[in-house]
């Protein structure tokens, strides 16, 4: 099963039916689950940019202007919108899946993490040492 930030059926191009992360892990609470974590800048990508990167270009520009000066509202826009109250919601919390069996990460980037603000970073790490 594959899943990401938001459902989409990427299946017309060559890809896969993917599951919200959040919905998948009410459903999939009680589950043993494995995950891993595949590819892209997943370590340095916050819930803002995730939760914009997934609108419509129309709608992000929209929501960029209304929070742009605003980044605690923001985040919580970002957190409601993902339905996941991650900084980095690419990096998946075991709370999220209580009987998770093993995590991997594989391919993941983080070429600036040694920038991101100390809660974002801690957050990383905490979720990367999880890993087994």
């Amino acid at each position: 099963m594959f899943s990401g930030l938001a459902t989409r059926d990427m299946r017309g191009y060559g890809g896969h039916q993917v599951n919200a992360l959040a919905k998948l892990a009410v459903r999939w609470r009680e589950r043993e689950v494995n995950i891993l974590h595949a590819g892209g800048e997943l370590l340095t990508c916050d819930a803002w940019q995730a939760a914009v990167m997934l609108l419509p270009p129309e709608q992000a520009q929209q929501i960029i202007a209304q929070f742009d000066t605003h980044p605690q509202q923001s985040l919580e826009w970002a957190h409601n919108e993902l339905g996941i109250p991650a900084l980095v919601p690419y990096t998946v919390r075991r709370d999220l899946f209580p009987r998770v069996v093993s995590v991997g990460y594989n391919a993941v980037g983080g070429v600036d993490l040694g920038e991101c603000n100390v809660a974002m970073r801690a957050e990383v790490l905490t979720n990367l040492r999880s890993a087994m």
